[in-house]
């Protein structure tokens, strides 16, 4: 699969986008319906306008005297309550459309959330965070945008487009004709800058992206940069990286803005052929004025929509760019799913650490008696020891009394009190082993119960 932030030259399924966009909002067709019913109220309302203003034209025109104010005065009140109906209505389906556009946003960024969770750890591994967080964030929020602004003002301006040519071809089907030689050049190069635009707000959408990772890598690794004093090479590819997504953003909108001056120029081209014929008519007494003035508010109605389909035919395709990465994101191959039978990795570590623990808590019950036993020995041992020692102390009491006494009666036996003397010597220094032996004794006590409180 190739890397999320890969730069394309031009989408590649827009209209496959598109369906999978209009799939989206299929979960809200009766939100949808009311709108689409009310806009066309809406448009029914403001189409009567013209025809309004046109028959009070032709009533102030009848000639000094020959006015119908009445008939003036009540076209007048007509129009103003179709065009504040015709308000509060498009109040309520921008007021809609931006409700459904929110909504449809939410759930776009929750499905890629939990998407994101089902992935495996190598998707995050080829592709940058930050590409990941813009399509979570900005490319969502771009979508939600063309839905709640760019739908609703599409819906409007298609109903206005189709009122008002009805009404133009039957006011005079004749001055229809002039507009309809207009319309074949706006709608071909509408058309031409559309294939042109597409790549281009593709190409923009990918650099905001991959500008938007590098940025996220680079400030989460600034200290190991830092560290290895790599700041001027980060520098400079960042600033390659800048200057591509701010020349991806220049052609984009450069190319984008041509269309807007271009299409209103050749509407106001056929309004000036429209502005001649109906001068020549009105001179030869096949149309009247009212007639003309009604024609020409309706050619404006209809060209309007033209030209606000034209710009909004850029934000249309960047909001496509958007969705195509979104839906890139969704498309993703996901972790594979564990075999049938498969055992939960936590729950098999937890038993095999139990039983673990449970082998070495009896390996240590064990340990603790044989502690308990050698200590009871060692005690035991101990004991014997200090009754030895206190035997032999006795007896070397013993010695000592004869030795004197015998010092004391006959100095001439020197020789055998000497040999006392050393056999007195003797039992002390085996006395003093025997407390070195206690000292051991105390040792391995020590060490003991050190054991046994493990």
């Amino acid at each position: 699969m190739a890397r999320l932030n890969e730069k394309t030259e031009k989408p590649r399924d827009a209209k496959g986008t598109l369906r999978r966009l209009l799939d989206c909002l299929m979960g809200r067709r009766a939100a949808l319906a009311v709108i689409l019913v009310l806009s066309l109220w809406g448009n029914v309302l403001s189409l009567l306008g013209p025809k309004l203003a046109g028959t009070a034209m032709g009533a102030a025109a009848a000639g000094k005297g020959l006015v119908d104010f009445g008939l003036v005065y009540r076209c007048a009140w007509a129009m103003l309550a179709c065009y504040l109906g015709s308000s509060i209505v498009t109040f309520a389906v921008n007021f809609g459309m931006m409700r459904i556009g929110r909504l449809t946003a939410q759930k776009l960024r929750s499905d890629v959330f939990h998407k994101l969770l089902d992935l495996p750890v190598s998707f995050f591994d080829r592709n940058q965070a930050g590409d990941i967080i813009s399509r979570v964030s900005y490319d969502v929020d771009v979508v939600g945008t063309c839905i709640s602004a760019d739908l609703s003002q599409i819906l409007t301006s298609l109903v206005t487009v189709t009122g008002s040519f009805v009404m133009m071809a039957v006011i005079s089907p004749v001055l229809t004709a002039v507009t309809l030689v207009t319309i074949p050049m706006a709608i071909g190069y509408t058309r031409r800058m559309n294939r042109i635009t597409k790549p281009l707000f593709s190409r923009r959408s990918a650099a905001y992206g991959g500008m938007n990772g590098f940025a996220e890598e680079k400030f989460s690794g600034l200290a190991t940069i830092q560290s290895y004093a790599r700041e001027e090479q980060t520098a400079q590819r960042f600033a390659a990286i800048n200057d591509d997504a701010a020349d991806a953003y220049y052609q984009a909108t450069r190319t984008a803005k041509r269309m807007g001056p271009n299409v209103r120029f050749i509407n106001e081209l056929g309004l000036a052929l429209i502005a001649i014929l109906g001068s020549l008519l009105y001179m030869r007494g096949y149309i009247g004025l009212d007639q003309i003035s009604a024609f020409v508010l309706y050619s404006r109605k209809f060209s309007g929509p033209i030209n606000e389909i034209a710009n909004i035919t850029n934000e249309i395709y960047s909001g496509l760019a958007a969705a195509e990465r979104v839906f890139q994101l969704l498309d993703a191959q996901e972790e594979a799913a564990d075999v049938e039978n498969a055992r939960e990795l936590t729950s098999y570590l937890s038993r095999v650490i139990a039983e673990q623990l449970e082998r070495s808590v009896q390996a240590g019950q064990q340990y603790r008696e044989d502690s308990d036993y050698i200590g009871q020995a060692m005690v035991e041992y101990n004991g014997r020891v200090e009754r030895l020692k206190g035997a032999i102390d006795q007896i070397a009491v013993s010695i000592s009394s004869i030795s004197g006494s015998i010092d004391g009666a006959a100095s001439g036996i020197s020789g055998a009190a000497g040999s006392t003397r050393v056999l007195v010597d003797d039992m002390e220094g085996i006395t003093g082993r025997m407390d070195a032996n206690q000292e051991i004794v105390g040792e391995l006590q020590k060490q003991m119960d050190m054991f046994a409180n493990l």
